[in-house]
C-alpha cells in the first residue's frame, strides 16, 4: 500500500516529501488507529518511508512499484 501515496505524488521520480494521516484497523478487536506517515524522495527510484519511529528506504521501479523493502520483502524475478 506504500505505492499509492508514492505514485500519487510521483515521489519515485521527483523531489518532494509528503506527510499523511493514515487509518488502520487492528484485529481481532476492529479498533481504528491513526498513523502519521511520511514519504520522502531521496533519489530517483528511492523513497524513504517513516512512521512511528520506523524508517525504511524503499527501492522502486520506473512505474513506482516496490522492488525492495529492506527487512521485509524483495520482488522476485
Amino acid at each position: 500500500t506504500n505505492m499509492m501515496p508514492i505514485r500519487r505524488h510521483r515521489l519515485h521520480e521527483q523531489p518532494g516529501a509528503v506527510d499523511f494521516e493514515m487509518a488502520w484497523v487492528s484485529l481481532p478487536d476492529l479498533k481504528v488507529h491513526r498513523d502519521a506517515q511520511r514519504y520522502e524522495h531521496i533519489a530517483p527510484g528511492r523513497v524513504r518511508f517513516s512512521s512511528d519511529g520506523f524508517t525504511a528506504d524503499l527501492e522502486l521501479d520506473e512505474h513506482g512499484f516496490v522492488v525492495s523493502y529492506p527487512g521485509l520483502a524483495k520482488r522476485a524475478g
